[in-house]
């Protein structure tokens, strides 16, 4: 019995140990993704916003941790999974220097879709005012679509390289796309813009928010707890308890004195003695009357009559 149970332990550590490397060496990939940059949107810098989708599977108990870079002193705002009833989680994450200029975020999600936005402002000049704007990919992409949004209230607006495609949205705000494929880890997707403002508000008012913005909490500058490492410990806690528990119960068998049963039988009456007034009831030897204690075995006998 011993002998199965540290089998199965055996058997459930191993499990563990090659399961989890496998699940590391899997391509944490993103499906699509889309890359929106608004100058002077609501505040006089430029905010942008990832959001996307995950080729690999994601649950409870298996979060996935995913990396971005963002321009240095960047004001990450959110990084967080978008639930499937459109909700976004709260979340934490971690940052990091990296280099060019670049910091890199790092949180886990629950959830397939993500959503990650900051501030920052690279416009120089007024009121002809310019911007360089890079996507460095931290993760690869299947599929990465950028989108520029054109300031309200600006003239002369000029890309390069120019931009496919555009479109305007209900609130009168024009996009300019681009789409990538294929989009490799350390692969830069970069374009200057440059326009003409005279106004210095920004397009909407500071109290309206994007559609897509979140609220989150301030950056932790420690990582999160691994559940695979948790489940692991617990299992292992656990059959490790199993062992231990079988292992002293045998032992306490083992400890515990045992007694063989004495032979019983009928001792014959002594020469010249009176015939037996009953028998010990210990070890059946002959006892006469008022016999206290048995001639073979010492045990107390109440006096037989």
């Amino acid at each position: 019995m011993l002998k199965r149970i540290v089998l199965l332990v055996i058997l459930v550590i191993l499990s563990f140990g090659i399961a989890s490397p496998a699940r590391a060496e899997e391509p944490l990939r993103i499906s699509t993704m889309d890359v929106s940059v608004w100058p002077e949107y609501d505040q006089p810098g430029v905010l942008v916003q990832y959001q996307g989708g995950l080729t690999a599977k994601v649950d409870k108990t298996n979060p996935l941790e995913l990396s971005f870079f963002v321009p240095k002193g960047a004001g990450v705002g959110a990084a967080c999974a978008i639930q499937s009833n459109g909700n976004h989680t709260s979340e934490t994450w971690k940052e990091s220097d990296a280099d060019s200029g670049l910091t890199k975020i790092t949180f886990k999600v629950t959830e397939a879709q993500f959503h990650v936005e900051y501030y920052y402002n690279p416009l120089t000049g007024s009121p002809d005012k310019k911007m360089s704007f890079a996507y460095a990919a931290a993760m690869p992409a299947d599929e990465v679509d950028l989108a520029i949004q054109h300031p309200l209230k600006a003239t002369n607006f000029v890309l390069t390289p120019d931009a496919p495609n555009s479109h305007q949205d209900k609130d009168g705000f024009t996009y300019h796309a681009y789409t990538f494929k294929q989009v490799a880890v350390g692969q830069k997707l970069s374009m200057d813009v440059a326009y003409t403002k005279t106004d210095p508000k920004p397009s909407v008012s500071g109290d309206q928010k994007p559609a897509s913005s979140t609220s989150a909490p301030n950056a932790a500058t420690d990582s999160g707890i691994n559940l695979n490492q948790v489940i692991v410990l617990a299992t292992v806690l656990a059959m490790a308890g199993i062992v231990a528990f079988f292992v002293w119960q045998r032992n306490s068998q083992r400890a515990q004195p045992r007694y063989a049963n004495a032979e019983t039988y009928r001792a014959a009456p002594r020469a010249g003695a009176a015939a037996p007034a009953g028998f010990c009831t210990q070890c059946g030897n002959a006892m006469a009357v008022g016999d206290k204690f048995c001639a073979r075995c010492g045990s107390r006998m109440e006096d037989i009559q």
